[in-house]
C-alpha cells in the first residue's frame, strides 16, 4: 500500500483503506474524498462480491462521509467495515455502511452532533441551526 487511502482488489474481494481525513479536496496523500472513492468503487470489476473497508480516521466533512456511505451501500457487493483504530465523526458514518461491522477492544467509534463555523445576521444563524439539525438527522438515519 503506497498511500494512506488505497483500494486493492484480490480475486472477488476489494479492500479499501481509509487511514486519513475525509475531505472534499484532497490536499494530502492521506486524504480521501467522496468523488475519488465513488469513482474507484464504480470502476471495480463486475465480479467483486465483498468490499472490506478498513478505517482509522478522525473523520472530516459530513457531506463527504454521507456520500461515501451511499456509494458503498449502492454497490451490489457485501460491505464489511473494520474499525482498525478510530472511526470518528464522518468516519463513523462510513463505518455504518457495513452490512457487517467489526470493532476490536482496541478500537473506538465516536459519533457527535454536526457543527460548523458561522457568521451572519440572526436569519442566517437560524438557517444554519436548522441545516445542522437536518444534517444530524441524516447521520442518525445512517
Amino acid at each position: 500500500m503506497k498511500k494512506y487511502f488505497a483500494l486493492e482488489t484480490k480475486g472477488k474481494k476489494a479492500n479499501i483503506y481509509i487511514y486519513g481525513d475525509i475531505v472534499s479536496w484532497e490536499w494530502f496523500e492521506s486524504d480521501v474524498s467522496s468523488y475519488t472513492l465513488a469513482k474507484e468503487i464504480e470502476n471495480l470489476p463486475e465480479d467483486i462480491e465483498i468490499i472490506n473497508v478498513f478505517i482509522n480516521s478522525y473523520g472530516g466533512e459530513v457531506a463527504e462521509g454521507l456520500a461515501i456511505y451511499n456509494a458503498l451501500r449502492r454497490h451490489k457487493a457485501k460491505v464489511k467495515t473494520y474499525c482498525d483504530g478510530f472511526a470518528c465523526s464522518a468516519a463513523s458514518v462510513v463505518f455504518m455502511a457495513g452490512d457487517e461491522r467489526n470493532m476490536n477492544s482496541a478500537s473506538m467509534l465516536m459519533i457527535h452532533n454536526a457543527w460548523m463555523y458561522t457568521a451572519g445576521d440572526p436569519n442566517q444563524l437560524r438557517k444554519n441551526a436548522d441545516d445542522l439539525e437536518k444534517i444530524n438527522q441524516a447521520a442518525i438515519e445512517v
